[in-house]
């Protein structure tokens, strides 16, 4: 518990609330180095605001940051009366979002923040991609010598280059939109499919709006950046992954339950010259026998496109600015 021996001020408005006490720690020291006004904020668990809750009948705000703890309706009332607002130094706040809203509570979220680093992590693997060096990495380490240098550099042939390539883009929210516009230096034709965007949205970000099925027969790097919605879940499967190209490398940094994961160990077996990227998957990590783990041309990343290292103060600076700019400081 690190609540600085419960040193509460009288009429304290505000907390940075977290699941584990440790997560707060860096958000506190930045915090309270920017900004005197955070100079006696303290971090809570949830089972501290059950606990006490003569202390957070006044909170009027409150930080937070990844895994921010899910209250319902009824613990937001009992506990949490007076809350105005919620600053999410983080991404997406939709999973515990609603029953604040439902209370009239605001919610700002450093969401836009977080794309960032994961658009760039996308682009750095659209252009390995291009170039084949996932596959050629592999083939090169596993391989003998110079036997393994030669069919390396082989694989990597195959592919089509940085010049001339299409990348379809799936989903232009935050982060696909983002990517989309990080392309545009590049000699590269950038297609989407989104039906929430319009032509003319389409047009300013520089993509040729197509359906699922043309996106995926003619991309070279297909990137997914679905919600996570009941509607998307699933959606991404073997009917359009097996039309891949057979170079074609699809990506995902988006959500893991979108992706019909059976599906793409199959489509990646029949033609093991495509290739798959999965920042994440279904369950984090997958079940140990999962066929992601056996299909060569899969690669896994342990969920680390988005926000970290120096990142992180980007997604506090966010907070902090929401807060300065809800209060007219």
């Amino acid at each position: 518990m690190l609540l600085n021996a419960w040193e509460f001020c009288t009429h304290m408005n505000k907390l940075i609330l977290v699941e584990k006490g440790a997560n707060g720690i860096g958000f506190k020291r930045y915090l309270t180095s920017e900004y005197s006004e955070f100079g006696c904020i303290n971090i809570f668990e949830k089972k501290d605001v059950i606990t006490n809750p003569q202390i957070c009948a006044g909170v009027r705000y409150i930080f937070s940051t990844w895994n921010m703890p899910i209250f319902s309706e009824t613990e937001l009332r009992d506990f949490l009366p007076s809350l105005e607002a919620v600053f999410y130094a983080a991404g997406d706040a939709s999973y515990f979002s609603p029953p604040f809203q439902k209370r009239g509570v605001k919610i700002f979220s450093a969401q836009r923040e977080n794309s960032i680093p994961v658009a760039e992590f996308v682009l750095g693997q659209i252009l390995l991609s291009n170039k084949g060096y996932f596959q050629a990495q592999e083939t090169y380490r596993r391989g003998f010598w110079r036997l393994g240098f030669n069919k390396a550099r082989a694989s990597s042939q195959r592919k089509p280059g940085n010049v001339g390539a299409t990348v379809g883009i799936i989903g232009l929210g935050n982060v696909g939109s983002l990517l989309a516009d990080m392309l545009k230096p590049f000699d590269i034709k950038v297609v989407a499919h989104d039906p929430c965007v319009d032509d003319e949205t389409a047009r300013f970000l520089g993509v040729v709006k197509v359906s699922l099925e043309e996106l995926f027969q003619t991309s070279d790097v297909i990137s997914s950046h679905l919600p996570d919605t009941l509607e998307t879940r699933g959606l991404i499967d073997y009917r359009f992954l097996s039309t891949m190209k057979p170079n074609a490398t699809f990506i995902n940094t988006g959500r893991g339950r979108q992706i019909d994961e059976a599906g793409l160990a199959k489509a990646m077996r029949e033609v093991p010259s495509r290739s798959a990227l999965l920042d994440v998957t279904c369950r984090e990590p997958p079940d140990p026998f999962s066929p992601l783990y056996r299909t060569r041309n899969i690669f896994l990343s342990p969920h680390i496109a988005g926000s970290q290292g120096n990142e992180i103060s980007r997604l506090y600076d966010a907070a902090l600015r929401n807060y300065l700019s809800y209060r007219n400081i």
